[in-house]
């Protein structure tokens, strides 16, 4: 089952600029989508909005290297931890 990831973020100043994750890092297997947005109110605000294909494709990916380098810079770049909550569809 296709589930969303969005996590809502505070960010340090000049974080979107210069962090690592607003960058794109090649495909992930299972991912649909992985955009970055801020705030147009707020701009230390982000919101990392992810589709997957599956739990476990997500799960995977919290896993990965990638994301256990971005765990070991986060406290730099972010002013709180982001908060990661999971979606599915409603198909009417």
């Amino acid at each position: 089952m296709p589930i969303t990831a969005p996590s809502r973020a505070r960010s340090r100043p000049c974080a979107t600029r210069c962090s690592p994750f607003a960058r794109r890092h090649g495909p992930r297997k299972g991912c649909l989508n992985y955009d970055l947005h801020v705030s147009p109110d707020d701009p230390g605000l982000l919101v990392f909005h992810e589709n997957w294909e599956s739990k476990e494709d997500l799960d995977a990916h919290l896993a990965s290297a990638h994301i256990d380098a971005f765990r070991a810079v986060a406290p730099d770049l972010l002013a709180e931890p982001p908060d990661i909550t999971l979606w599915t569809e409603v198909k009417g």
